[in-house]
Parts: C-alpha cells; structure tokens; sequence
C-alpha cells in the first residue's frame, strides 16, 4: 500500500464526514466501534450490557450497568478511547498488507453487536447492511473492492476518532452538560468535563501521530 493512496481515502473519509447522506450512511461504523468500546469496558469490570443504539444523525448509546465509581469511570472513558486504539491497530494492519485479517476483525465486531446488543431499528439496519455489503464482497470474490471497503471505513474510523473528540471537547467548553462521556466522567471524577474533551482530542490525536510515524511520515 503507498502512503499517497492512504492519504486519498483518508481525504475521501473527511469530505464524506460533511456529507449529510454519505455521513449518515458510513460513519456510523465509528458510532459502532465506540459503542462497541463501552460495552467491552462493562463486561471488563464485571457490569453489563443491555443494549446499543445505532441513530441515524450517528450518534450512539450503550446502556449498561456498573459495580463501583471506578467500573463506571472505565465505561464512560473507554468509548473514544477504544475507537482511537482500533484506528491504531486497523492502520498497523493496513501497513503491514493484512488486509484480510483486518477485514475479518471488523465483520466479527459487527456480527457480535448485532447478536447481543443492538437492538434499534436503524442500529439492525445499518448493522446488516454493513455485513451484508462485507460478505458480498467475499462470496463474489471481489477482491478489489473489498480492499476498498476496509481501507475507507479503517480511514473513516481514524478521522471520525479526530473529529468526534473535537466535538466533544466544543460541547464540554459550551454546554459542559450536555457532553456525553465527558459529563459521565466529570460527575463521576468531580474532573471538569473540558479536561476530559482535551485527553480524548489528545488521544485521538496521538492515534493519527502513531500511525503516520508508522507510516514513515517526518514530523521535522
């Protein structure tokens, strides 16, 4: 994979980030992996999951329950942080030619949230469309477009992970109670919620910066 092909579908995923349809129809694979994050924090530290919702402007939820302050405080950060280390580790197979790998990765996410947690219509629907469209693309053995299919939505994963800490941090500046995860930790933590929107941008950002030193981009 050349670098400046990376850089075109990275491009590709930003300018579709705009795009009210295109937006609604791809990144919710973000929403997804986000949710995806609390759910696996939850069932780490011993809490549960009910249910995931999958919405149409691609926003998400992750109903779930947790034992302690500390359990609590793990769910509510490990969303934004579990997508930006799944942009990490989708990258790392990207640069080293695992394409197939990383492809399986994804449809095995997809078919475990679809079989235990989500449960609206808009979440099922967005759910089997992704992994009809992935197993299509697997039946009829074409190849191409199958790269095409994981190296966008692992480039739509990596810029949403930007953007959506960047609007996480707006919210906690503006309406620091009205900013999802960032209002779960700074009632919980007693931390203000705009510390939290700075590590999340922080993280999100040290993804990108990880992934282009890998891909053997001088920051000098």
């Amino acid at each position: 994979m050349e670098l400046g092909d990376l850089y075109y579908y990275l491009l590709a995923a930003f300018i579709v980030s705009f795009l009210p349809l295109l937006r609604t129809l791809f990144c919710s694979f973000h929403t997804l992996i986000h949710e995806i994050g609390h759910a696996f924090a939850a069932l780490l530290t011993s809490g549960k999951v009910y249910k995931i919702y999958l919405f149409a402007n691609t926003e998400g939820l992750a109903e779930t329950s947790y034992r302690s302050r500390f359990s609590g405080i793990l769910i509510f950060y490990f969303g934004y942080t579990f997508a930006s280390l799944m942009a990490v580790l989708s990258f790392y197979f990207i640069l080293n030619g695992d394409l197939t790998s990383l492809y399986y990765l994804y449809i095995s996410l997809a078919f475990l949230s679809l079989v235990f947690w989500v449960r609206n219509l808009y979440g099922v629907f967005w759910v089997v469309l992704f992994l009809g469209a992935a197993v299509c693309l697997q039946y009829y053995q074409l190849d191409v477009l199958r790269e095409v299919f994981v190296l966008f939505f692992s480039s739509i994963l990596l810029v949403q992970s930007v953007l959506s800490a960047f609007h996480i941090l707006y919210l906690s500046i503006t309406s620091p109670r009205n900013a999802g995860d960032a209002t779960g930790l700074a009632e919980l933590t007693y931390i203000p919620a705009f510390i939290w929107g700075l590590l999340f941008l922080a993280q999100a950002l040290g993804a990108v910066y990880l992934i282009m030193e890998a891909a053997g981009v001088a920051f000098y």
